[in-house]
């Protein structure tokens, strides 16, 4: 990868990318974490690092074809056109803060603290059932043994899986009050339910967990303070950084306890670096080899071709694994980025159209979110900054649908619950006071 006309060509999409990046930036006023902003930026990012691994730490990457960058490039402008229409709508002024009518209230506290006792009473059926699954692997290392058998055997954490879900959404709840109104209460609330949270994350054996909670925690804090604070640099190079390497040794996916610390954090570096870097190769080898897309919808509308195959619409068929076969570019690698479902399923036309769409929907979230000030659009906004963070990695909309339903779910779920708490508390308050004051 050491060609000075593949280099220069690398760095001619990357300016692209920038360009694009830079554009949105000034177009959505100077707003780093505008969804149009970050997907570029995002993408510059990832050919940035590939440029300098491949001619570095990962010499050995292949090169990619000028297919798969003109891709890479037309769902970058897909992405920002399609954020642009909800500006377009609102007539340029999607910034106007509204007054926040959102207080705390008793009721609502107590809300928060139920749906905090239900993940911590989970939790010991949760770890259950991942010894459970830790045993029918048969190796030694427990959290290597539950990957293991989660990626490749056949057996599964069952119904507790979905307090996972749970988790994700009472820390957006509680670190979302604890931001608004602070006090030792909601403090305690937020750090007994992140470490929850986390050890939910660790038992599932999947980085990917952990850019949830990432996304989460930048995606709340930005839009309370409106920029990118010192908090989230500090946190990702104090806590994030050293959490994801060192489960990567955990896992056996980069190091091993039993190597130096010297060894394991030259092995760990290398094996971030190609988590990062090398989905772009694998895609780039499924865009060389693939003759035509399959028309079926099979990847992208697993959920809903299921949900047809159960109500007897559809032909009863195996459905494909989220985990897909190894590439070997010449490293190993089994995650395709956001492109590869969607170019399987109905081709290039089909990815830019889905990345028109989810444009529109992030910005228009993101308008709700700083304009209105609410916790649904908080919490839809922090929740949505994950699958676009992963977006380098694979596809984690539409494969994932069925978690975005849970956590729709549950959402809405508690802001009903809430406003009827609220509505009940001042409902029984009134006939007080005018008894108190008929007395008087």
């Amino acid at each position: 990868m050491n060609e000075t006309g593949y280099i220069l060509k690398e760095l001619l999409f990357l300016l692209i990318q920038v360009s694009l990046c830079l554009l949105a930036f000034f177009r959505f006023g100077r707003r780093l974490l505008a969804p149009p902003v970050i997907f570029p930026f995002l993408w510059s990012i990832i050919l940035f690092l590939h440029l300098i691994l491949g001619n570095s730490l990962l010499s050995e990457l292949y090169p990619l074809s000028n297919s798969t960058f003109l891709i890479i490039t037309l769902g970058s402008i897909c992405f920002v056109i399609g954020g642009l229409m909800p500006m377009s709508i609102s007539k340029g002024q999607p910034y106007a803060s509204e007054k926040n009518i959102e207080t705390e209230h008793p009721s609502t506290t107590w809300l928060r603290i139920c749906f905090l006792l239900i993940i911590i009473i989970g939790l010991p059926f949760y770890i259950h059932a991942a010894y459970r699954v830790f045993i029918a692997s048969q190796l030694d290392n427990f959290l290597v043994g539950i990957r293991t058998e989660l990626g490749y055997g056949e057996e599964d954490i069952g119904i507790t899986k979905y307090l996972i879900t749970i988790a994700f959404v009472t820390f957006a709840i509680n670190y979302h009050a604890f931001l608004k109104f602070r006090g030792r209460k909601n403090v305690i609330m937020v750090m007994v339910n992140l470490l929850v949270t986390i050890t939910y994350a660790v038992l599932a054996t999947g980085r990917s967990y952990f850019f949830m909670i990432l996304a989460i925690y930048i995606g709340i804090n930005y839009l309370y303070h409106q920029k990118i604070t010192k908090r989230i640099y500090l946190t990702l190079l104090a806590f994030f950084i050293p959490l994801f390497l060192i489960l990567g040794i955990v896992y056996g996916k980069g190091g091993s306890s039993e190597e130096k610390a010297g060894d394991n954090l030259i092995l760990s570096l290398s094996t971030a670096g190609l988590y990062v870097v090398s989905p772009i190769n694998a895609l780039d080898q499924q865009i060389r080899n693939q003759r035509e897309s399959k028309g079926t919808g099979e990847n992208t509308l697993l959920f809903f071709n299921k949900i047809g195959q159960q109500a007897g619409i559809l032909k009863k068929k195996e459905t494909p694994t989220l985990v897909q076969e190894y590439a070997f570019v010449p490293y190993p690698t089994n995650v395709y980025t956001f492109y590869s479902s969607y170019l399987k399923d109905y081709g290039i036309v089909y990815a830019c159209f889905m990345l028109f769409l989810f444009g529109m929907l992030h910005n228009w979230i993101y308008f709700k979110a700083i304009s209105v000030k609410t916790t649904r659009f908080t919490l839809y906004y922090a929740i949505l900054m994950y699958p676009l963070l992963m977006s380098f990695f694979q596809d984690q909309y539409l494969n994932l649908f069925s978690t975005w339903i849970q956590m729709i779910f549950y959402i809405e779920l508690f802001l009903t619950a809430r406003l009827l708490l609220i509505y009940y508390a001042q409902k029984t308050r009134k006939p007080q006071t005018i008894q108190n004051n008929t007395t008087a």
